[in-house]
């Protein structure tokens, strides 16, 4: 056999095998012992405090809405930060 054909059934075999295995069945998790306490050696974490809640700008916030066309679509998007910040949400934005 020439070494092409070789290398031939040997990629069938590997595809094959995948195919099997993938079809076989899931392995379930084995159950696991309790784990017993372990007494803290470190002095004992403070609880955090309470944050009051932030406060709310009273001035109006300018939204742009634009006019409808007809023929055009319009898309609205959710940033998590201002559209010029020069990273993934101005590259969105210009998107």
């Amino acid at each position: 056999m020439s070494s092409n054909k070789i290398w031939r059934i040997i990629a069938v075999l590997m595809v094959l095998a995948m195919v099997i295995a993938a079809c076989g069945p899931a392995k379930t998790a084995e159950p696991t012992e309790p784990e017993v306490p372990v007494e803290p050696t470190a002095a004992p974490v403070e609880e955090p405090t309470e944050v009051p809640p932030t406060e709310v700008p009273e001035e109006p916030v300018e939204l742009q809405i634009p006019e409808i066309e007809e023929g055009k679509f319009n898309v609205a998007m959710v940033l998590i930060g201002p559209h010029d910040d020069g990273g993934w949400s101005q590259a969105h934005f210009e998107g």
